[in-house]
């Protein structure tokens, strides 16, 4: 092997030289990735920490750390996530029940999507039209709601609520009936923020 290299010193050369192209390649391409992710919540925080709550007037959620508190409808199941807590009208998840998600980012530095959030509201509200956009009130406060209907009848709603450096998420999983989009404005009339 050693007096076919030195025989063909081009081919090893070229060998060596393949390789080395190949390493380096490969450490770009990772480097690439990681600079492409970074950034994408970069300065975000997500608030998770749900506790549900017994009270007289039924079950609620509690996010201290957000100022956060909700009553979950009466009957349903609640599933915590972490970052973000949901719950449903069955214990199985399928087509025809509801389910809502309920999560909160918080912009702690870069760029606020909050701030983001609330100039679209805010040019909503004088009258640039959207055709999946709505503004409705949540906890007193404006909020996005957003509109995603599909060919087959389904619907998807999200409603946002930014508050300070905070964005507050509820979303329904996807919608099969009326009874859904009835439960999901109910629920929004329970949420307080202080």
């Amino acid at each position: 092997m050693i007096d076919f290299l030195k025989k063909n010193k081009y081919v090893f050369f070229v060998v060596v030289l393949v390789l080395i192209m190949l390493v380096l390649a490969v450490l770009t391409r990772s480097k690439n990735q990681e600079n492409s992710t970074a950034g994408v919540n970069q300065g975000v925080e997500l608030l998770g920490d749900y506790k549900v709550l017994e009270k007289s007037e039924g079950r609620f959620i509690e996010n201290k750390e957000a100022n956060l508190t909700f009553k979950i409808p009466d009957n349903w199941v609640a599933k915590d996530y972490g970052s973000k807590i949901g719950f449903f009208n069955s214990e199985t998840n399928t087509q025809g029940n509801c389910s809502i998600i309920v999560g909160v980012k918080k912009y702690v530095s870069g760029k606020n999507g909050a701030e983001d959030l609330a100039s679209l509201i805010k040019n909503l509200e004088v009258g640039e039209k959207k055709d999946y956009y709505g503004v409705v009130s949540v906890a007193g406060q404006k909020a996005l709601k957003t509109i995603i209907k599909k060919e087959d009848g389904t619907i998807y709603v999200s409603v946002d609520l930014p508050l300070e450096n905070n964005i507050y998420s509820f979303s329904t999983g996807l919608v099969f009936s009326e009874k859904c989009l009835e439960e999901l404005d109910n629920f929004l009339k329970t949420v307080e923020i202080k």
